[in-house]
């Protein structure tokens, strides 16, 4: 082994890999063996509890899909649910550790009837680099269940959950009250409630405990014990007295006598008996009610003691202080204290050396407590010891309370004291209250006034456990009081909360979004009328509404949602009409467009028909836009380009369409630096706009819920296409590729300007698809985009597509010139350049009469070609210029599917078969170009797997695969190999698109046909949801999370998007692709997308001798 080893795992791994002599296991008898160190990563969690079923404790933690998630990501904290299915069983987090531990499998084998004779085998099975601990432990299975009146229990998962639809009688049924209660929510500290009576938290109680064999976390990382006491709103007893832990808890500190004094003073003081758990409010409450602000000093054994307003913090020091400056200079003094305090999602620092820069801070937790510290002082006159006053006072609760459930669910009631048999305890109750969210509120999810307290999936240390800050309440400096002449000077603190934040007034919001106001706490006048309506006529308490009149809690919290809508819609902006960008300036001139009001604080610029260049000559290159004086009004879709109609009867459309749009997403305050993405359409190079087909306003290419949803810049606009676009002489007359150009000028334009948009010109990617995808790969072959453009996504089209380059553009330059009356010598781009424009379009038309014979494919001619200038040669030659361009492409699974209805119509027809001669005649058509014997080839490698009796869907599908293949697959997984191959810093990524098509009249088996992605990427079951299920949104959400993830990283995995499965560059072990559509999990990820048929295309298929075309 190396003498010296890096500290990294897997540098490690590499290193001792690389040089040992052997990678399997080396058995030796005796004393040694000599290990290699195994090349598998593995993944350690620290599982809480004892396994008795590997399939079960998998399941909690969200199988391996969600192991994998949650290790792709690693800002997550791993899930364990006990009861998976159960919506009411909260997660405990685990925690993610770098780890450099090994595991070995060790095997010892004896002979028989001869134990000196023995054998151990050892292999190291991996390295474990990343460990999951769940230090945060609480018993979270607060199961739903209910006493019925024989004292049983009844579960109510069968009432309460819909596991199937119900007609109206299961919701009218009446149910059961089940309220969990909040103190089963997420902690971050262990924290053992005993609910088992007979444990003691202690090391010596727990090793002779009979349950410490099932205690697996160990009397050694044992915490600091809550002795809290839990009761049901339908127990019939409350407890008297503490448990017999907290008992000896205090037995263990109460060692003087003025402290056991002290104790019995305080049972006898005059105290609220029911407190909220919140100290600050605890403080507000009980000063509200209380008979006496003042210490009361009595001489004797007994005090009356009033609760004091000062709000304390404890600092639990683990050393031995001998000195209190010192002390408290180490853990920040004062002023570190309060700022830490200030902000709860911070732990507090302690640095024994303050000085030093090498003293690593330890960390403190914070906790809840509720305490009471007394100021006890003991007065003997000199010379006579029986005359002695004592003086006590509640500086700041112990033993003395437990929790109840019910209307005072979450609240620390006095033993003995019974609430349910008292109307007095009426305004102590709690009324649990969350946010309404959705635009009929005023806000949808995503714009919630109120952050969370803490994200289960985001979470930073060690300074922090991100927990989410409220609202916070003022602290100020309190001047010091006197002493009173009637007694000792009133405690007091330096810093104090001025009002608690868990008191509700009009005009305000809460601080968290779910809230548990104690009634006393609702300062609103309309909400007291409402709880005291029954004041001296109280007869019954119930579970849901306790003392009040039924159905008060539903009012209250009607009343509280309208408040908090009220104060949303007063500090709203004014009106839609407010422009976060205003008018913008660009090369061209100032233009303004229009401003969207789409959430809670979140708005979309959108500017439509900015010219990015002049209106274009015929069969010429684009130029820049003169300008325009004034202000452009950018608020409607500029003309798109002149192309065939829908029946090639006609044009439509105009000359002057270099046209662009933009979509620029804003929070609260303008954005600035954002990612941009660039899109390019398709439509075979014969048709197509920026905005595309659409119902009224909606139209397909819309950018909004992209650029809202993935908070990118999103950019279509029009590029010339059909005879205009991409004529071309095949010499320097005319060189062609206009509609290139077209598109290199916009990107150009958009590098330029955008930053005044608030983009990043840096940042750009383009995406398009089918021809558009096309464009998308020779955009970035071509050396006229250098440093344009950083990352590009080809849908269902690549730059080697069959029909991506016109091999013959003089010959349709020709047949397009008699059409118009041209003449084909050397006087004929002059002329073609004098023909108006309309009679270039219709002139350029494509026969749509196909068989399979004669595929559509073949019938289409104007594309873009080598012109030595914006493509300086073929484009496999030159993936050089993409090796620092992030590439992402694929296809849908079934791309092919819409061409081969037109090629073999009988695909659709389900009582029309589809015969074995229309597939051989489509193979020896797409193998033209290499011969009667590629084409038989081609048929048997398509045929290959259909035995003796293929059924009709085997031979349609077959129609539908060599389409697919043909067309779209090969070629793109071509690209992806090239691109791969050549690149230097640029990322490849694959994916197949397989959501089933949602077109009715479509076969069964189909799959996802050529566009069907386009849907998704636009967010169309956003925009439109009454037309798409459920399934169809998420569907859209993961390409949208993907597709503006890599435009921001150039990792679709990371970015401000979560994602639902973890996507492997391309280049990795074995060519991996992600297969996207509404079942993702980990089996979405897949290696070598259809290898045997790119083989057999770019190798077998390439290797038959060209055959010239007569």
């Amino acid at each position: 082994m190396d003498p010296v080893l890096t500290s990294n795992p897997a540098s490690a791994g590499t290193d001792v890999r690389n040089k040992g002599e052997s990678q399997d296991a080396v058995v030796v008898s005796g004393n040694t063996a000599t290990l290699a160190l195994s090349d598998t990563s593995l993944v350690c969690v620290e599982y809480p509890a004892v396994v008795n079923n590997v399939d079960t404790m998998l399941e909690s933690i969200g199988g391996e899909e969600g192991v994998s998630k949650t290790y792709g990501d690693s800002s997550k904290r791993l899930e364990l649910r006990f009861r998976p299915k159960d919506p009411f069983s909260h997660p405990a987090y685990g925690n993610r550790y770098s780890s450099t531990n090994l595991l070995l499998r060790v095997r010892r084998r004896t002979r028989k009837g001869n134990s000196a004779e023995t054998q151990i085998s050892m292999e190291i099975v991996g390295l474990i680099g990343t460990t999951y601990k769940f230090q945060g432990m609480a018993d979270f299975q607060y199961l739903a269940s209910h006493n019925d009146p024989d004292g049983n229990q009844m579960s109510l998962y069968d009432k309460i959950i819909l596991r199937k639809p119900e007609k109206k009688d299961f919701y009218d049924s009446p149910v059961p009250l089940f309220l969990p209660p909040p103190i089963f929510s997420r902690l971050d500290t262990p924290v053992d409630y005993y609910y088992r009576p007979d444990v003691l938290h202690s090391r010596e109680t727990a090793m002779q405990s009979v349950l410490l064999k099932d205690h697996i976390i160990a009397p050694n990382r044992a915490r600091r014990p809550n002795n809290a006491i839990f009761v049901n709103f339908d127990d019939k007893t409350i407890p008297s007295e503490p448990l017999e832990a907290a008992v000896m808890s205090w037995k263990k500190v109460c060692v003087h006598p003025n402290d056991v004094k002290a104790e019995q003073q305080l049972r006898q003081s005059k105290m609220d008996p029911v407190l909220t758990s919140n100290p600050a409010s605890a403080g507000t409450d009980v000063r509200n009610k209380g008979e006496s602000q003042d210490a009361v000093v009595v001489s004797g054994n007994t005090a009356t003691l009033a609760l004091s307003d000062t709000s304390l913090v404890c600092v639990e020091y683990p050393a031995v202080v001998n000195n209190v400056d010192t002390m408290l200079e180490s853990i920040g003094g004062e002023e570190g204290v309060s700022k830490t305090y200030g902000d709860s999602s911070k732990r507090l620092e302690l640095r024994f050396r303050p000085k030093d820069p090498f003293s690593h801070p330890a960390y403190g937790n914070r906790y809840s407590s509720t305490n009471l510290l007394l100021r006890v002082r003991r007065r003997t006159r000199k010379g006579n010891s029986a005359e002695t006053q004592i003086s006590m006072e509640i500086v700041g609760l112990i033993g003395t309370t437990y929790k109840f459930q019910g209307p005072w669910r979450s609240l620390w009631v006095r033993f003995g004291y019974d609430p349910r048999k008292t109307a007095e305890a009426k305004i102590y109750q709690v009324l649990d209250f969350r946010i309404r969210y959705g635009m009929k509120h005023g806000f949808g999810v995503n714009d919630m006034p109120v952050k969370p307290k803490r994200s289960a999936y985001h979470y930073s240390h060690p300074t922090t456990i991100n927990r989410a800050v409220p609202q916070p309440a003022s602290v100020s400096d309190i001047t010091q009081e006197s002493p009173s002449s009637s007694g000792p000077k009133p405690a007091t603190a330096k810093y104090l909360l001025k009002d608690s934040v868990y008191i509700f007034r009009e005009g305000m919001l809460p601080p968290y979004r779910q809230m548990f106001y104690q009634l006393c706490d609702l300062d609103v006048e309309k909400i007291k009328n409402i709880i005291h309506k029954n004041d001296g006529k109280e007869e019954v308490c119930d579970e849901r509404d306790g003392w009040c009149v039924p159905h008060t809690a539903d009012e209250l919290r009607n009343i509280i949602s309208g408040m908090i809508q009220q104060h949303v819609r007063v500090n709203r902006p004014a009106s839609s009409t407010q422009k976060p960008l205003g008018t913008v300036s660009t090369e061209g001139g100032t233009v303004q467009g229009r401003n969207l009001l789409i959430g809670y604080f979140r708005y979309m610029d959108v500017f439509k028909g900015i010219p990015f260049a002049a209106p274009p000559d015929i069969l010429q290159k684009p130029v820049p836009h003169p300008g325009w004086d004034g202000v452009l009004k950018t608020t409607e879709y500029g003309n798109e380009c002149m192309q065939l109609n829908s029946f090639s009867t006609d044009v439509e459309g105009s000359e002057n369409c270099l046209f662009l749009n933009i979509w620029v997403p804003h929070g609260s305050t303008v954005s600035t630096n954002l990612p941009v993405m660039v899109y390019i359409y398709g439509g075979g190079f014969l048709l197509g706009s920026s905005q595309s087909t659409g119902f009224l306003v909606n139209h397909l290419y819309d950018g909004q819920e992209i650029a809202d949803r993935g908070n990118v810049i999103v950019v279509t606009f029009n590029y010339r296409v059909g005879t205009l676009g991409f004529l071309s002489s095949g010499d320097a007359d005319a060189p062609g590729n206009y509609g290139l150009w077209d598109q290199h000028a916009a990107i150009a334009w958009v590098h330029r300007n955008i930053r005044n948009f608030g983009g990043n010109p840096d940042n750009i990617t383009i995406f398009g698809e089918s021809a558009g995808g096309v464009s998308v790969g020779l955009q970035i072959l071509s050396p006229k985009n250098k440093g344009l453009v950083r990352r590009a996504i080809s849908q269902s089209g690549a730059a080697l597509c069959p029909w991506a380059i016109n091999r013959n553009p003089r010959q349709h330059a020709e047949e397009i010139a008699r059409k118009v009356g041209c003449p084909t010598d050397s006087g004929m781009v002059a002329c073609l350049r004098m023909t108006n424009a309309r009679s270039l379009t219709l002139a350029g038309t494509v026969d749509l009469f196909t068989s399979a014979s004669e595929p559509i494919i073949q019938n289409l001619y104007l594309f873009p070609v080598i012109d030595g200038d914006f493509l300086p040669g073929e484009p496999d030659t030159l993936f050089g210029n993409a090796a620092d361009i992030d590439y992402l492409a694929g296809v849908n699974d079934m791309d092919g599917h819409i061409f081969a209805t037109l090629d073999v119509p009988s695909v659709n027809i389900p009582l029309l078969p589809t015969t074995v001669e229309e597939i051989r005649a489509l193979s020896m058509a797409f193998s033209e170009s290499r011969g009667v014997d590629a084409g038989i080839a081609t048929f048997e490698q398509y045929t290959f797997s259909w035995g003796s009796n293929p059924s009709e869907t085997d031979i349609k599908k077959t129609a539908v695969d060599l389409e697919t293949d043909y067309i779209f697959l090969v070629p793109t997984q071509t690209a992806l190999y090239l691109h791969s191959d050549h690149a230097v810093s640029g990322r490849t990524y694959s994916y197949l698109f397989s959501e089933p098509s949602r077109i009715p009249v479509y076969p069964l088996w189909m799959g996802a046909d050529h566009a069907d992605d386009l849907q998704y990427v636009f967010g169309k079951p956003f925009s439109v949801p009454l037309s798409y299920l459920p399934r169809h949104r998420d569907v859209s959400d993961y390409m949208i999370s993907y597709w503006t993830n890599f435009a921001q990283t150039g990792d679709p995995n990371n970015g401000e998007s979560r994602v639902p499965v973890i996507w492997p560059e391309f280049a990795s072990s074995g060519h991996q692709y992600l297969e996207i559509n509404s079942k993702m999990n980990s089996d979405s990820v897949k290696k070598m997308l259809k290898t045997r048929m790119v083989y057999y295309w770019t190798t077998v298929f390439a290797s038959y001798p060209v055959v010239k075309k007569n």
